[in-house]
């Protein structure tokens, strides 16, 4: 193996590394701002 595949797959598994934390993190804010949401409608039909 070269040199520079080896530099190359720590570049980009450190880029993994840190930014699938946040990509998890986005998602999981907006699954659960969804869920809020779908609560206050839930809320809304029952009431009437």
């Amino acid at each position: 193996m070269s040199i520079s595949k080896i530099r190359l797959f720590f570049i980009y598994a450190s880029f993994l590394a840190v930014g699938f934390p946040i990509v998890f993190y986005v998602l999981a804010a907006l699954v659960l701002d969804i869920r809020h949401y779908i609560k206050k409608i839930r809320l809304r039909i029952w009431d009437l």
